[in-house]
């Protein structure tokens, strides 16, 4: 090397004396770490990072001193607090997932993968009506092809049915912007330096949740399979139509909602296809702007089950997945909840608690929760069940049925009403369950 410091450096070891200049200034240091210049680089950036990027907030450098961790919990506090305003828009206002990760400055996937799951915020996938059912069953029977945006593909990677598209579809197609939205966030998340853990805050309590070595690994091997299909199974096809769009509103529109939802509106339009999108807000723009048809996962489910290809356990499981992941709004028959009940031994488990709150909770009409309550309390007390496991059941849908309901009463004899005409022929079992029903009500002071 040229470089006069690292002549006097080469062939150093720890602990050994490196003589820089000596005379009226003597320069000697021992060497006390060896590094490579990659690391050296990762932490000039880490501590140069503001300076260079001001106007990038991904990376920040804090200065804990004396154990005083105030301003962490500062930054935790204001983050959750705008993440509240955030999620608050998303339930009211026709906001993408896209543009959720625009507001809060990350990734459509991230964005998902807090919904999932996350008890505070539910997935909206449908308006809830079976008009739209209808609808998405009537578009399905006559079509075969299908394009495919980020949030449908992550729903049927999740629920392990990826690989059935491929199956009822002649043709698979997505844009190359929603391959490199992946790409990306594997690079970013799952290869080189990753996180150990996070903090957040969940109510008013601050958590930390750690990341495994083998969660990473698994995150990145789920994520690389998508790419996997993406890659073998669809065809990825340029976006044409977005020639035919004004350049600054199609830039403005995409950094809004994200390049690869944006891509997948125009693509279907393009090529006439359905828009397979589980963002039910997105599937409103692409129908009110560029009068694109679409459909969501569980009306797909069904045509796979009505096609044979997809069995009615396979089917009744992916629901169950679905209402336990926080989307809204599933149908779901009395039926479906029973083979839950059924999987769970007619037992109150956390899974089947969770299950019927979902799938008879206020976010469900009325009329659908009554109709399907009445279903699980017939079968439940037709099966050959101790009487007091089917008190247990019928206790927890009552709960379920009545939770955040305005007129709790008003629900109970909508139910004890459908009761009346399921159980017409069996009328001492009627009176039966009505008389629980009773005794339940009085102890909850209804």
């Amino acid at each position: 090397s040229d470089d006069v410091l690292a002549q006097h450096l080469l062939g150093k070891r720890v602990g050994d004396q490196a003589v820089l200049r000596e005379g009226l200034e003597d320069l000697e240091y021992e060497v006390v770490e060896i590094q490579s210049k990659f690391v050296a680089a990762f932490q000039e950036t880490l501590l140069n990072f503001s300076t260079w990027f001001p106007a990038r907030y991904q990376l920040q450098r804090v200065e804990i001193r004396e154990n005083d961790f105030s301003r962490i919990f500062s930054a935790i506090d204001a983050r959750h607090e705008f993440a509240q305003q955030v999620t608050t828009l998303y339930r009211t206002k026709p906001a993408t997932l896209g543009v959720l990760g625009s507001l809060l400055g990350c990734s459509t996937i991230d964005v998902w993968v807090g919904l999932v799951g996350m008890e505070e915020t539910r997935f909206i996938v449908a308006e809830g009506n079976a008009g739209e059912v209808q609808e998405a069953a009537a578009l399905l029977s006559s079509q075969e092809q299908l394009v495919v945006d980020l949030t449908s593909i992550l729903t049927l990677a999740h629920l392990g049915l990826l690989e059935r598209l491929k199956d009822r579809f002649e043709r698979v197609t997505c844009p190359q912007s929603l391959l490199d939205t992946l790409m990306e966030y594997v690079e970013v998340n799952y290869k080189g330096a990753t996180p150990t853990g996070t903090l957040a805050k969940r109510g008013t309590s601050y958590i930390h949740v750690e990341h495994s070595p083998e969660d990473l690994e698994k995150a990145r091997k789920h994520l690389e399979g998508i790419l996997d299909f993406l890659h073998h199974k669809a065809v990825v096809e340029p976006v044409r139509e977005a020639l035919e769009l004004d350049p600054d509103k199609l830039r403005e529109l995409g950094d809004l909602i994200g390049q690869d939802s944006l891509d997948s509106m125009l693509l279907a339009k393009q090529f006439s296809a359905l828009l397979f999108s589980d963002d039910l807000r997105l599937r409103q723009l692409a129908k009110g702007e560029h009068g694109v048809d679409s459909v969501w996962t569980q009306p797909l489910l069904s045509d796979l089950r009505t096609r044979g290809q997809l069995t009615e356990d396979e089917y009744r499981r992916a629901l169950t997945h679905l209402l336990l992941s926080d989307y809204v709004f599933i149908s779901v028959s009395a039926e479906d909840l029973v083979h839950t009940l059924r999987a769970e031994a007619f037992t109150r488990s956390p899974r089947s608690e969770r299950v019927l709150a979902r799938a008879l909770g206020s976010e469900t009409s009325l009329t659908s929760a009554v109709t399907a309550a009445a279903g699980v309390i017939k079968v439940v007390w037709l099966e050959n069940l101790l009487y007091a496991r089917k008190t247990v059941i019928l206790d927890l849908v009552l709960e379920s049925l009545t939770m955040v309901r305005v007129s709790r009463r008003r629900v109970l004899e909508e139910l004890v009403r459908a009761l009346q005409a399921s159980l017409n022929l069996l009328p001492v079992t009627f009176a039966e369950v009505v008389q629980n029903i009773d005794a339940w009500a009085q102890a909850h002071a209804l």
